[in-house]
């Protein structure tokens, strides 16, 4: 049986529509709280990917999430830099709860800007997974000390 190609979510919109958020204030950019996320439409969420940048800090976990050939599996806390066209899955939905929050934007956005322009030279924004950078309670703990 032949799998089914990944999903495109082709907009901010269509994202928002997608976790169940009100529309975004803005079509190419959008700092989404994952307390706030819904998962209820689980055949997309079984392979997708989007059009935009993604930097997301992430505390908890609601299911496994899949990146590439392999699962993040740190429920304590992970960082993530992702490109437009990289291909995701999240299984095993729960409610259980997420704290954080992802910062969503599209390449237009900064075209015009340098940043545009070199934005490709970042590597981490096309790390493998095993690149991912957790966050334990020690690392949190010590940044909080810091203060």
């Amino acid at each position: 049986m032949k799998k089914a190609a990944p999903h495109r979510i082709q907009s901010i919109s269509e994202l928002h529509s997608l976790f169940g958020l009100p529309k975004p204030d803005h079509p190419l950019i959008s700092v989404i709280d994952f307390e706030l996320l819904k998962f209820d439409n689980n055949e997309i969420w079984e392979s997708f990917f989007y059009d935009f940048y993604c930097v997301a800090c992430k505390k908890g976990s609601s299911g496994k999430f899949k990146y590439g050939q392999g699962h993040y599996d740190f429920d304590e806390g992970i960082m993530s830099f992702t490109k437009p066209g990289q291909i995701f899955s999240v299984t095993n939905v729960t409610d259980d709860p997420v704290s954080g929050y992802m910062l969503i934007f599209k390449p237009d956005l900064i075209r015009h800007y340098e940043l545009g322009k070199v934005i490709g030279n970042y590597g981490f924004f096309s790390y493998s997974t095993s690149e991912a950078l957790h966050l334990s309670e020690k690392k949190t703990n010590m940044h909080k000390d810091q203060k």
